[in-house]
């Protein structure tokens, strides 16, 4: 009679026990049909056929000048569909301009849902809100003053934002440091990454007091 602990090869055919057969994925203390020796020997088969030839890896790919995209539904060539090896034309079933359209929805809807978690986050915790922007308020009333004083330059157009970031250079719509709040309209632009690196020290001094607060 067959041990509990044991477990027949579907493949040999030789009856061993559960820990010479690999753990599978469908739960806890379930493992392979096939024992851990028949598995690496048909691996290494399948790297030998594919090395030598008689395995291909990849379907054999039928060359078409034109198809039609699976959601518009219009012909196009095949150099307006991104490559994908798997499929039997070498492309992927939609065209790229839907791919496009697809992701900026995608990335709408995440800003959107975004939106509604800060405005749900918001409400449910205005009262700590409230009383962590009074604790920084008081504590740091220097950088207030000069956050306000850049922001009104701004406005009222005696400073001039650049789109360039001054520390790495990438294309954006940077944020103002200063490196002393005594000089308000001495500010250096960065990215939002790099201004977030700059801010990290004090960051975590106001993290700590407000830790401090909550206990």
């Amino acid at each position: 009679m067959k041990d509990v602990n044991e477990k027949r090869c579907t493949k040999c055919g030789v009856i061993k026990p559960t820990e010479e057969f690999h753990k599978h994925h469908g739960g806890i203390g379930v493992v392979r049909p096939d024992c851990k020796s028949c598995k690496i020997r048909l691996v290494r088969q399948y790297e030998l056929e594919i090395k030598s030839g008689m395995r291909m890896v990849h379907r054999p790919i039928d060359p078409v000048k034109a198809k039609k995209c699976s959601r518009c539904r219009i012909e196009k060539p095949v150099s307006e569909y991104y490559v994908r090896r798997d499929r039997t034309n070498g492309r992927k079933s939609e065209c790229i301009e839907c791919v496009l359209l697809r992701g900026r929805r995608y990335q709408d809807e995440r800003r959107l849902n975004g939106v509604k978690i800060s405005r749900r986050y918001r409400f449910y915790n205005r009262e700590r809100l409230r009383t962590e922007g009074i604790l920084y308020r008081q504590r740091y009333p220097d950088r207030l003053k000069a956050n306000n004083a850049i922001n009104n330059s701004i406005r009222s157009g005696l400073i001039v934002k650049p789109n360039r970031c001054e520390l790495c250079g990438d294309h954006c719509r940077p944020d103002g440091h200063h490196e002393d709040y005594k000089q308000p309209l001495s500010v250096i632009w960065l990215c939002r990454r790099c201004h977030r690196s700059k801010q990290m020290p004090w960051k975590m001094e106001v993290l700590a007091c407000l830790r401090d607060l909550h206990r």
